[in-house]
């Protein structure tokens, strides 16, 4: 895999995306309003295919961090997205995957 980024920490930030997003641990995986009335199955089927997902580039991944993908599912996109929270004066630090259908991502910012 090409490296596109510089930043030192991307590759330690990314590890711990890839913890969160392989083995579910590090952090706390929450699900948007229509990924949550999916099935069970379906769920399983997502949740996998999140793991497996190594698609990263400077496209979707511009600064290395692995805090974005999409996978598709039965012809639906899902997209999970990993946000890193912190506030430094109560010493409190929070990973945050949330998963969900492309139709409930927001681009405009």
């Amino acid at each position: 895999m090409e490296i596109w980024y510089s930043q030192p920490a991307a590759t330690q930030i990314a590890a711990e995306n890839d913890m969160l997003r392989i083995h579910h641990v590090g952090g706390e995986i929450r699900y948007s309003g229509r990924v949550s009335s999916l099935s069970q199955h379906t769920l399983t089927l997502i949740l996998s295919a999140m793991s497996d997902y190594d698609d990263f580039n400077p496209r979707v991944d511009r600064y290395g961090e692995h805090d974005f993908g999409s996978i598709q599912i039965y012809g639906d996109y899902y997209y999970f997205v990993i946000e890193n929270f912190s506030d430094d004066e109560l010493k409190i630090r929070q990973r945050v995957m949330t998963i969900m259908h492309a139709s409930e991502y927001n681009c405009s910012q």
